[in-house]
C-alpha cells in the first residue's frame, strides 16, 4: 500500500475529509483558518522534507501547486492528485485575479499527475485545461444529513453559500424582488457567508448569515434556488435535495446533470439573469402539489445517491484507479 497524504492549506472541506479516510491518508493541514492562504506556501517550504516520506501526495487546492511543483522536482516519481473542486479551473468566473490563475495553472500542469473532479461538469472544465492527464470523477458526499424534510406548503426559497460572486446570489435578490411584486407573502432566506458582500433591504429577505442547525430553513422554504455562474458541485445543494426541496439550479451547477438523469430538466436554467429566475421559480411555485411531491421524491433519490457511505466508496475505487493508470 502507498504512503498517502492528504494535503490542505486549512483543515480540509468535511467532504474532502471523508475522501481522504476512505483511502487512509494521513491529512496535513499547513494552516489554521485564520491565517490567509499564502501563508500556507511559506510554512509548507518548511515542511517539504516531511512530505518526501509520502509516495502519493492528494492536495485538495490549487493554491498547494508551487509546493508540489517543488515536491516533483525532489522526486520525479512521486505521485499527486489533485482535487478538482474549484471555481479556478474555469477562465471566466474565477473568484480571483487572471494573473494568478495562470501561474497556479503553469505549476500544476508541471507538478499533476492526475486529477479527480467532483462533477463530470468540472471534470469537462478541467479537461480544457489539461487536455492529456487522467482525470476521474467522485461527487461530494452529504456531510450531515437534515432531520427535516420540507412539507411543500409554503413558497419559501432558500439559497445557502459563501460570498463569492460566482454564486449568483446577487441575481436572485433581483429576482426575489421581481416576486414580490406578485406574491406578497414569500419570504427568501440567504445563510452562510454570502451575507458579507449583502447590504441591500428587500421586505420579506432574510439574511441569516452562518447558522449551527439548517434543518429550520429545509423545513420553512420548500424551494432551493443555487444560480451560480459556476459551482463545481457544492455540498450544501445536495442537503436541499436530501431534505426535499425543489432545486433549482443554473446548468453550470454540478448536480444539474444528476437532475437530468432524473429527467427533472425543467429545474434548470441556462441563464441567471434575475427576470428568468423569476420566471422559473413563478414557475414552480404554481405547480400543482402532486407534481411537486413527486418531483421531492426525485431529489430525495438523488441525493440518497450522495451519502458519505456511498460517495467514500466510490472515491476509494477511482481514486486507486487513478493512480494505476497515471504514468
Amino acid at each position: 500500500m502507498n504512503k498517502i497524504c492528504f494535503l490542505s492549506t486549512w483543515p480540509p472541506h468535511p467532504a474532502h475529509k471523508v475522501f481522504a479516510e476512505s483511502i487512509d491518508a494521513e491529512k496535513i493541514s499547513l494552516l489554521n483558518k485564520k491565517e490567509t492562504r499564502y501563508k500556507g506556501l511559506i510554512k509548507g517550504l518548511f515542511r517539504i522534507n516531511f512530505l518526501s516520506k509520502y509516495e502519493v501526495i492528494v492536495s485538495e487546492s490549487a493554491d498547494l501547486s508551487p509546493l508540489l511543483y517543488i515536491v516533483k522536482k525532489k522526486s520525479s516519481k512521486k505521485k499527486i492528485i489533485s482535487i478538482a473542486a474549484e471555481t479556478f479551473y474555469h477562465s471566466k468566473y474565477y473568484d480571483t485575479s487572471q494573473i494568478v490563475r495562470k501561474i497556479l495553472l503553469w505549476f500544476l500542469k508541471n507538478s499533476v499527475d492526475g486529477f479527480i473532479a467532483v462533477s463530470k461538469y468540472m471534470k469537462n472544465i478541467v479537461r480544457e485545461q489539461f487536455p492529456d492527464i487522467s482525470i476521474e470523477v467522485a461527487y461530494p458526499p452529504i456531510t450531515k444529513e437534515p432531520s427535516e424534510r420540507t412539507s411543500l406548503k409554503e413558497k419559501n426559497i432558500l439559497f445557502i453559500g459563501n460570498n463569492r460572486k460566482s454564486k449568483g446570489y446577487m441575481e436572485l435578490i433581483e429576482a426575489f424582488e421581481i416576486l414580490r411584486e406578485k406574491y406578497k407573502d414569500i419570504k427568501l432566506y440567504l445563510v452562510g457567508d454570502c451575507y458579507k458582500d449583502i447590504d441591500k433591504k428587500v421586505e420579506g429577505m432574510y439574511v441569516e448569515g452562518r447558522v449551527p442547525n439548517l434543518d429550520i430553513y429545509f423545513k420553512r422554504c420548500s424551494i432551493y434556488v443555487h444560480p451560480a455562474y459556476i459551482d463545481p458541485c457544492p455540498v450544501s445543494v445536495s442537503e436541499a435535495m436530501y431534505a426535499g426541496l425543489l432545486t433549482i439550479l443554473t446548468d453550470k451547477v454540478g448536480q444539474a446533470e444528476l437532475l437530468k438523469k432524473k429527467g427533472l430538466d425543467n429545474y434548470i436554467v441556462n441563464s441567471n439573469k434575475p427576470e428568468i429566475l423569476a420566471e422559473k421559480i413563478e414557475e414552480v411555485i404554481s405547480q400543482d402539489i402532486s407534481k411537486k411531491k413527486k418531483d421531492s421524491k426525485k431529489f430525495m433519490e438523488i441525493a440518497r445517491l450522495l451519502t458519505k457511505e456511498v460517495c467514500a466508496k466510490r472515491f476509494k475505487k477511482v481514486f486507486f484507479k487513478l493512480l494505476h493508470n497515471v504514468k
